[in-house]
């Protein structure tokens, strides 16, 4: 999740070992120096990635797509060296694997013949479904919507195009709306739970606001042109703070309420977060209009 990447099969122990502080080979290799096995889902998809075009690198471009069983198995013996064509195994022989109680031999052919006993085999069972969020983003304006995940360049969305696909977990979506001569910086998110934006209006925004329905005021439809007046106009006459910061401010205190909340308001670090970003709007807020503390 740090580097957005998962390691194929011949570089697994490297990029373990790089990542935990260790030596490769104490990560290849275990107890009587019997040589691991990374053994990858044959029906693993990541978008484009497949077990086959392993290693995985997140593109920047939001060229996303499917996501299906990224599954891996880190198998040990403690014992006989584990068979030398397990790496090859097929469909059936990872799930055997998979669903095996402890302290089983599976009874695959690849297995057939091997020496060791179920209780020296150590199987680690990885699913990376948990680690990725399902992004949908849609532009429906007739001008292009801006965005960047992470810290990569921009990238647009035309009018009407849509994408529909998976990302790592702590991935930064940027946000850009068209304002004059170009895009500028709207929000940014840290995506923790599956998203689903929409470019309207010249905003980004969660959901898709009516348009312009009708009823009196305090309706949503008469609140809509509020919101983008607030995000599009200049700053009021002694303010230092962009509205577009206060947007950013409003959007980082109500992730974090809601990453609070679904832990049921724990003390400590999260009650501290949260009114560390609720004080950090507050104060942008006074900055905006100019008010006296």
């Amino acid at each position: 999740m740090r580097q957005r990447y998962i390691p194929g099969t011949n570089e697994w122990g490297a990029f373990i070992a790089s990542n935990i502080g260790s030596e490769t080979s104490e990560v290849t290799n275990g107890y009587a120096n019997n040589a691991r096995a990374f053994l990858i889902d044959p029906s693993m998809r990541i978008g484009a990635t497949t077990a086959a075009t392993l290693p995985f690198i997140q593109p920047v471009t939001g060229s996303l797509g499917p996501l299906s069983n990224p599954r891996f198995i880190i198998l040990s013996s403690l014992s006989y060296p584990l068979p030398t064509d397990i790496s090859s195994l097929t469909a059936s022989d990872f799930e055997a694997l998979w669903t095996i109680p402890n302290n089983t031999i599976p009874a695959t052919p690849a297995w057939t013949g091997w020496k060791g006993t179920g209780s020296d085999l150590r199987v680690k069972r990885i699913n990376l479904a948990a680690a990725f969020n399902h992004l949908i983003l849609k532009n429906v304006d007739p001008v292009s919507a801006t965005f960047a995940l992470d810290n990569s360049f921009t990238n647009s969305l035309v009018f009407n195009a849509t994408i529909d696909g998976y990302v790592l977990a702590t991935t930064v979506l940027n946000f850009f709306q068209t304002t004059g001569g170009g895009p500028v910086p709207q929000t940014s998110q840290v995506l923790l739970q599956d998203s689903n934006w929409i470019y309207q209006d010249g905003v980004w925004r969660v959901d898709l606001a009516p348009v312009q329905p009708s009823g009196g005021l305090g309706t949503y439809g008469q609140f809509q042109p509020v919101v983008h007046t607030f995000m599009t106009n200049s700053m009021p006459a002694g303010g230092v703070v962009a509205p577009v910061s206060v947007l950013q401010d409003m959007t980082n205190y109500m992730g974090l309420y809601i990453s609070w909340a679904a832990q049921s308001f724990p003390g400590g670090g999260p009650r501290t977060q949260v009114r560390t970003a609720r004080e950090r709007l507050r104060t942008d807020l006074r900055l905006l209009i100019g008010a006296p503390f």
